[in-house]
């Protein structure tokens, strides 16, 4: 186990301590559903496979009131952002799928997943006041585990979601 991953979570005092409503809404770069495809569309050379799906999640977000980077960040770190093609319903990388209780669901179309996704992630952050404990409440590092994979991958989630947020334009990270 990673003690520097746990204790950075543990620790952590940056923009995921925020409140939601302290304007991690407020994301520059992203006014339309075209301005979030050209965000994907530059996230990562090469591309990725959240691009294609640019409408599904502008209007997801803005349906269930849930910050772009919060979403791009978990989908980048649960599903490479959906690059490594469809393989079933493992590992997050078929869109059309989503973890719940321990189970996999598998959604009829990719953009069904996504909304569905997406719509757990708001319930998560209508739960919590802030960004991390929406997050703790999925993938908190002490919660047990067999491999300790929890606190193993603890700061790849903080760095994505900080990168989805500079690239998306929140100020302040």
């Amino acid at each position: 186990m990673s003690k520097v991953n746990c204790d950075t979570v543990r620790n952590y005092d940056g923009f995921m301590n925020k409140n939601f409503s302290d304007g991690l809404y407020n994301e520059t770069n992203i006014k339309s559903a075209q301005d979030l495809q050209n965000v994907l569309a530059n996230i990562r050379t090469g591309g990725n496979g959240l691009t294609q799906y640019s409408d599904t999640i502008y209007q997801a977000c803005k349906d269930n009131n849930v910050p772009y980077w919060y979403a791009i960040g978990t989908f980048a770190q649960e599903s490479n952002l959906f690059s490594e093609g469809n393989k079933g319903c493992s590992q997050y990388n078929n869109p059309g799928c989503m973890m719940s209780n321990g189970k996999y669901i598998n959604y009829s179309t990719p953009e069904e997943g996504i909304a569905a996704n997406i719509a757990n992630m708001s319930r998560r952050i209508q739960e919590n006041p802030t960004p991390l404990g929406a997050w703790n409440a999925w993938y908190w590092p002490d919660r047990p585990d067999n491999n300790n994979e929890n606190c193993k991958h603890a700061q790849e989630y903080l760095d994505k979601y900080s990168w989805a947020a500079k690239a998306t334009g929140l100020s302040g990270i």
